[in-house]
């Protein structure tokens, strides 16, 4: 938690090729504000729509290619997004196994979230605790729209479903074994409610 500003990213590359690990949590400098973005604006007056707050991305694509990198922790930024749309991981972390994005402000689980990880095949542990997506007002497991790999909206899953749907090789969900619940792709009858 040193609060880095997002130029010394590419100061890394010295060190790129042989770190393991990387912890850079509750750095909002690593955010980039994107404009124009889905947003969470809300109507507090009937027939008057409140304007769209900026979104934040995590600048994860300005970082150098780190080929041994098993671990990245980028918790606590208050980044919306975790990269660019049509950006992915892999292309920064080929092998990446552990990511903890925990305590940001991921709201939901799209197909701009999935192609993030569509080529991260040995992610294995993955947290986003504590992140809106995680949890509605009553801290109880929320549903969210899952995306299929064409990009539209299917049916309405688990919080948990919904991860694992778009991050398959994900074992370890916010530091619990993925169970085969989990993978279950049948609608079950609290989420079709």
């Amino acid at each position: 938690d040193c609060g880095l500003p997002q130029p010394p990213l590419p100061y890394l590359r010295a060190v790129a090729p042989t770190l393991h690990t990387l912890v850079l949590d509750g750095n909002p400098g690593l955010c980039r504000k994107e404009s124009g973005n889905t947003s969470s604006g809300t109507k507090k007056n009937p027939g008057h729509e409140e304007p769209s707050l900026p979104q934040k991305t995590l600048a994860l694509d300005a970082l150098p290619r780190l080929p041994k990198l098993v671990e990245l922790s980028v918790a606590r930024c208050g980044a919306h997004h975790l990269g660019p749309v049509n950006w992915q991981l892999a292309s920064v972390a080929p092998f990446l196994e552990k990511l903890d994005v925990s305590g940001n402000e991921i709201a939901e689980v799209t197909s701009r979230f999935s192609r993030v990880f569509a080529s991260s095949k040995k992610l294995t542990e993955f947290s986003v605790a504590e992140n809106p997506v995680s949890f509605n007002k009553n801290n109880v497991d929320t549903t969210c729209t899952s995306v299929d790999n064409t990009g539209n909206a299917s049916h309405t899953l688990s919080y948990r479903r919904s991860v694992v749907a778009q991050v398959p090789s994900v074992l370890y969900l916010d530091g619990q074994v993925v169970r085969d619940v989990d993978r279950d792709e049948r609608v079950t009858s609290h989420e079709a409610a």
